[in-house]
């Protein structure tokens, strides 16, 4: 996922607004191939998401930009399509590996050090 722009917001569950990813790369030479005109469908893109995020902010309805992209024939695009690519896990890039290598090279050397101090063995999981 070489794309880490945002088209716009989706409600995530209860009443957490996320960025919601553009499409990727390729998920934009798809819609190409399939007769799409690229700067038009950004346009269109576009567009969808001030809509959907006019609706979110300013109605308090539920954010919208996926559906209006599967209704809009101009993309060619299946939910399906667009929820293999609204993937967090392809958005996160290091963060993982980064929060261990901080656990493993401060917090769990202090907490060793400090372990008769803390009364209590402590164990961290992420």
């Amino acid at each position: 996922m070489k794309d880490g722009g945002y088209a716009g917001k989706i409600k995530n569950g209860g009443t957490q607004v996320v960025q919601a990813p553009k499409q990727t790369t390729d998920q934009k030479k798809g819609t190409v191939k399939k007769g799409g005109d690229r700067q038009e469908l950004h346009e269109k893109l576009r567009q969808h998401s001030i809509a959907a995020a006019a609706q979110v902010k300013e109605e308090g309805k539920p954010n919208d930009l996926i559906d209006r992209v599967v209704n809009d024939a101009s993309f060619g695009l299946t939910h399906a399509d667009i929820a293999g690519v609204l993937v967090p896990e392809h958005f996160t890039g290091r963060s993982a590996q980064q929060v261990e290598e901080f656990l493993d090279e401060v917090i769990r050397p202090v907490l060793e050090e400090n372990k008769d101090l803390l009364g209590i063995k402590a164990e961290i999981n992420v």
